[in-house]
């Protein structure tokens, strides 16, 4: 679950590959030792966000998968899906499947499966679209996309193009266009899943083909959210990427071997902060990325995302606080306390959200300024900087850039607390007061407190937050701005810098490959009506596929309970399945 929201995963892996050149198709190479579609598995199955999984995949790939997803699917696989003759056609076959197996309740928890289409409408499923093929996707990525969908309904990961890129038919070059607003498209892809169902719908209707899903939501008027990507996530087509594949595949697992002793996995639960609104950008067709580093635009910083260093300790020997330490600090090594102080001040305007402490907080004006204007998260990372003797965040996160347009300042804060860990320091405590004569912000400083706690990944307790007037004296007093000062201590030693960011040189590309165009195809005539199954099924083995389910009956023979009826206007005779195939559309289920 994502804040309150349940996430799906589609791993279309239904593609023959035939640019790959002879051999298995490429979601099925061996990459470092590992198939390449387990390698994108793994990425999602071990997420803690992920509810369900599902695998589209042709018929010669369900026996390969009926042994991968016992070993790779961590519980989280429902099924396999058939593919169809394009990519297109197999989204909407995942999409179709994922809606039969919710209705079944098959998916997640009972309440979920009956809380019916109004209260989706509400909160709405969401669901990832991921290239099976593409084997690289960090969950940093997948957080970002995540946080892109859940605010603007659909999100796209993009890197900036690095290449000069040139417009022709392949002989003369007609146009050369503007590199600065390229992006290449990644997965995985986030949508609400009934808006992507939709404007599937619509496309299939009105025969446009695409090659993304995002281009059908942004077809049919809806705004896309661009996250910054990562250029390591990579999408495997050709042998002429199979080496560069190898060499990051080797590097991620190296790191990960060397490194896991090293990291231990936080202790405490993961909650999202408060969302607010993305505030309106001057293009307002353009939603600025979220992700808060300038030079990870380039590719050059790609972190590990939910860990942090902990101090070594026996296992003989209980673990202290570590604010009880009171070590020498003239000896090597030693934990030495760094102090810091913030200060921040913004004018409030109409017609903006009031964010503070990364809370929308309701009042009839908000603060102004070139990101979020979170004028409490900006003081508190003003004091962690000034402590780490790192600057200030006009320095970081300059209002020149327009990548920071409206970004969201507890991200920007998930960002310092990174790169204090980084250089070796812990954040000991910090205490943060607004200044203001209105609104009342009582109700919501827990809320702020949390935020700031998991952004910085520290225990709440380490976290105040205080709010205070001015007797009505100044400008904050005449309600014209608001602003806010904090205090942090730092702890600093050198056992504390655990590892280094792994280095990762950029092999050199091969020439760039013309995607070619699908073609929307005709659609098919109805299929004739199967009689359903009534035979009682027999049991299953754990972790053993069941028998698939036909899309026209909609009846999973090895469902325990059958379920009753479904309506014939929502069964799915039009699905299509591989090419010269008699087969009707199938889903293969999986118990847990």
């Amino acid at each position: 679950m994502y804040q309150g929201r349940r996430v799906a995963v589609l791993i279309v892996a239904a593609g023959k590959g035939s640019r790959m050149g002879d051999g298995p198709a490429k979601q099925y190479r061996e990459i470092a030792g590992a198939p390449v579609l387990e390698r994108t598995l793994r990425a999602f199955s071990s997420h803690p966000f992920i509810d369900d999984i599902c695998i589209v995949v042709n018929k010669e790939g369900r026996e390969f998968c009926n042994v991968l997803v016992p070993k790779a699917g961590n519980g989280k696989v429902r099924g396999l899906v058939s593919g169809g003759e394009t990519r297109q056609e197999s989204v909407r076959n995942g999409l179709k499947a994922l809606e039969i197996l919710r209705e079944e309740g098959l998916l997640g928890e009972e309440e979920t499966a009956k809380k019916g289409k109004k209260a989706e409408k509400e909160a709405p499923d969401l669901v990832l679209i991921q290239d099976g093929a593409r084997p690289f996707a960090t969950k940093d990525l997948i957080d970002r996309v995540l946080e892109g969908t859940l605010r603007t309904g659909a999100a796209v990961p993009v890197t900036p193009v690095k290449d000069t890129i040139k417009y022709g038919d392949g002989r003369l070059v007609k146009e050369t266009l503007p590199r600065e607003k390229l992006f290449a498209a990644q997965t995985p892809q986030g949508f609400e899943r009934l808006r992507l169902s939709a404007a599937m719908e619509k496309a299939r209707k009105k025969n446009f083909a695409a090659t993304d899903d995002a281009s059908f939501v942004e077809k049919y008027g809806r705004k896309v959210c661009m996250v910054r990507g990562d250029y390591r996530n990579i999408k495997i087509t050709t042998a002429e990427d199979l080496p560069l594949a190898e060499y990051i595949a080797a590097d991620l697992d190296r790191w990960q071997e060397e490194m896991a002793p090293l990291l231990l996995k936080a202790d405490f639960v993961e909650a999202e902060h408060e969302t607010v609104e993305t505030l309106p950008a001057e293009d307002p067709g353009i939603i600025h990325m979220p992700g808060p580093l300038h030079e990870a635009l380039t590719g050059e910083d790609v972190e590990p995302e939910g860990l942090f260093v902990k101090p070594e300790v026996p296992a003989d020997e209980p673990a202290e606080p570590i604010q009880k330490e009171e070590p020498n600090p003239a000896e090597p090594g030693a934990l030495r306390p760094r102090a810091g102080t913030g200060f921040d001040v913004h004018v409030l305007v109409p017609d903006r959200p009031l964010i503070l402490g990364g809370v929308q907080v309701p009042y009839e004006k908000g603060l102004l300024g070139h990101s979020d204007a979170d004028v409490l998260t900006h003081a508190a990372m003003d004091a962690l900087l000034g402590a780490a003797g790192m600057g200030d965040i006009g320095k970081h996160f300059p209002d020149t850039d327009p990548a920071f347009k409206g970004a969201d300042s507890i991200v920007l804060l998930r960002y310092v607390a990174k790169l204090l860990q980084r250089n070796g320091f812990a954040v000991s405590n910090l205490d943060v007061t607004l200044i203001a004569q209105a609104p009342k912000v009582a109700p919501y400083t827990a809320k702020m407190r949390r935020n700031l706690a998991l952004a910085l990944q520290i225990p709440e307790d380490r976290v105040n937050v205080k709010a205070t007037t001015t007797e009505r004296l100044g400008y904050c007093g005449r309600g014209e701005g608001m602003a806010a000062q904090a205090t942090a201590i730092l702890l600093q030693g050198e056992q504390e810098i655990l590892w280094e960011e792994p280095a990762f040189e950029e092999a050199p590309a091969p020439a760039p490959m013309a995607e070619p165009v699908l073609k929307a195809e005709e659609p098919l005539p109805a299929a004739e009506e199967t009689a359903p199954v009534t035979e009682e099924p027999a049991p299953v083995p754990e972790f053993e596929p069941k028998k698939p389910a036909c899309f026209k009956c909609r009846k999973a023979e090895a469902v325990p309970e059958k379920p009753k009826d479904f309506p014939e206007e929502i069964l799915a005779p039009e699905v299509r399945t591989d090419a010269g195939s008699t087969d009707t559309g199938w889903i293969e289920l999986f118990t847990d």
